[in-house]
This record gives C-alpha cells, sequence and structure tokens, in this order.
C-alpha cells in the first residue's frame, strides 16, 4: 500500500514541477511577444510622424510659390566673389 501512496505522490509532484516551468516558458513567450508588440507600435508611432513633418514640410514650401525668392542660389549669386 505504501508504493501507491508514494506513486501518486510522484506524480504530484511531477505535475507541480512541469506546471511550473510551463508557466515559466509561456510567461517567457508571452512577455516577448508584448514586447515585439511594443517595440513594432512604436516605430509604427515614429514612421508616422515622420510622414506628417514631410507632408506638412512639403506644404509649407508648396505654399511659398515657386517666384524667385532672392535667396543665395539665385541666378548667378552663387560664385561670385
Amino acid at each position: 500500500m505504501a508504493s501507491t501512496g508514494t506513486g501518486v505522490n510522484v506524480l504530484r509532484w511531477g505535475a507541480l514541477v512541469f506546471g511550473i516551468f510551463y508557466g515559466f516558458s509561456h510567461q517567457s513567450t508571452l512577455r516577448s511577444q508584448d514586447q515585439k508588440r511594443a517595440a513594432q507600435h512604436q516605430w509604427d508611432r515614429k514612421e508616422k510622424l515622420i510622414q506628417e513633418a514631410k507632408a506638412a514640410y512639403a506644404q509649407k514650401n508648396a505654399s511659398r510659390g515657386s517666384g524667385d525668392d532672392g535667396g543665395m542660389f539665385a541666378a548667378g549669386v552663387v560664385g561670385r566673389a
């Protein structure tokens, strides 16, 4: 009779150890997926901000018009001594 109780205890402890191991590995997997998702979200947010800044810059420069504003690169200004 003692061997039956011992076998049950071995199964219980084995199940406990397996459950703890599975819990740690599953937690690690979930944490890794969450970190990847957060990194992708941050990348997408930065990419969106860059696109918005490019659009705002293009709109700002387009609103200036195509007329000559007499800037440094106007005809003949660069290269003169």
